[in-house]
């Protein structure tokens, strides 16, 4: 039996006594000889109560052993490093919370919820995702077999209208005409009036 149990047994036996002060410990004594002395002198309380002499003077004093800081030094670094680990997986739980956050929203910080392709047109056209002959189908094909301003439209695939767009504009739509032609699609595409007068539609043959 071990020193600590050995004292803890003796604390039970003090109780049943009367002598409370005396509790039990988790840990291990500091080394040996503390615990040796410390049994040996709960023995000694435990055997002046049973005979009715007077407890040994300064045998309650300190009645809480000294315990073996080592032992109890490791269960707080123990304690610690749990709680790090618990403290970083949290940030880092967070971080990538905030990275699908910021992914998710544009400059003016308004969420953004993709559009959902659309494999009956998107596939047949053969566009790639996220390109701006996408963008510019994607708009037709919500108006399809209606005529929508070219002007609209530009903004739809730049975000904006301005005369330096509408240059870069028409090859993205002739992009669209090729692959009807090169694909033979059952569509039409064209491009009627000028200026801002200027409209198109697609629409099936």
């Amino acid at each position: 039996m071990s020193l600590r149990d050995r004292y803890n047994s003796l604390v039970e036996e003090a109780v049943a006594l009367g002598i409370t002060k005396y509790k039990p410990l988790k840990s291990h004594f500091r080394d040996s000889a503390t615990g040796e002395q410390r049994v040996s002198q709960l023995e000694q309380v435990i055997s002046a109560g049973k005979s009715g002499d007077t407890i040994p003077q300064g045998a309650e004093d300190d009645p809480e052993p000294r315990v073996d800081s080592e032992a109890s030094s490791e269960a707080s670094i123990a304690t610690d490093q749990e709680s790090t680990v618990s403290k970083t997986s949290a940030k880092k739980k967070a971080a990538v919370a905030k990275a699908a956050t910021k992914k998710a929203t544009n400059s003016k910080g308004k969420v953004t919820v993709p559009v959902k392709r659309s494999p009956a047109v998107l596939d047949e056209f053969g566009t790639r995702e996220g390109t701006n002959q996408e963008r510019l189908l994607l708009a037709l094909w919500e108006k399809r077999g209606k005529k929508l301003a070219v002007s609209d439209a530009v903004k739809e695939v730049y975000g904006n209208s301005k005369e330096e767009n509408r240059g870069r504009f028409k090859m993205v739509y002739s992009g669209l005409m090729a692959a009807i032609r090169d694909g033979k699609l059952p569509y039409t595409l064209e491009w009627e009036g000028r200026g801002e007068e200027a409209t198109l539609c697609l629409a099936s043959k």
